[in-house]
């Protein structure tokens, strides 16, 4: 990675907010704001992901790696998980969604509200698809990074 630290957040955000001079600030925090009303359990999700980041034209300093090469990275710790290596040791040597210190944002857990956490709409359907501890089949492309995303509840 080049340049300062992105995470997830900044980068989602920027890719998703309309075009502008200027790209919007990080949040605060991985977490969503209180709700006003009571949510259930379908309403919001706690998931672990790792972030593979790529080039793209939106983005073209921020990554050195291609599309395809973030890809085929994603393919690779996917079947390292499915071959049972714990994903909270994946995250610590391979997400690129870190902060200034170096360490995975977030320790690679963020949690989310339906329609409220501005996140991708891909992210949205994949995180509330899933099953409590299931990984999703396939990295989720979000235009600028693969994400791999295992719900935790």
């Amino acid at each position: 990675m080049r340049g300062p630290r992105a995470t997830l957040g900044a980068l989602l955000l920027a890719a998703t907010a309309a075009c502008g001079d200027d790209p919007p600030a990080p949040p605060a925090r991985a977490t969503p704001p209180a709700p006003t009303r009571a949510r259930s359990r379908d309403e919001v999700a706690t998931f672990l992901q790792i972030m593979v980041g790529y080039r793209s034209e939106r983005f073209p300093d921020t990554f050195r790696r291609s599309a395809s090469e973030a890809r085929a990275r994603a393919d690779d710790l996917l079947e390292q998980l499915r071959a049972g290596t714990p994903m909270e040791r994946l995250i610590a040597e391979h997400t690129d969604d870190r902060d200034d210190a170096g360490k995975p944002f977030n320790g690679g857990s963020y949690t989310i509200a339906r329609g409220v956490t501005p996140v991708m709409p891909v992210v949205e359907k994949v995180v509330f698809s899933l099953a409590k501890g299931e990984l999703a089949r396939a990295p989720v492309d979000t235009g600028v990074a693969f994400l791999l995303i295992r719900r935790e509840d």
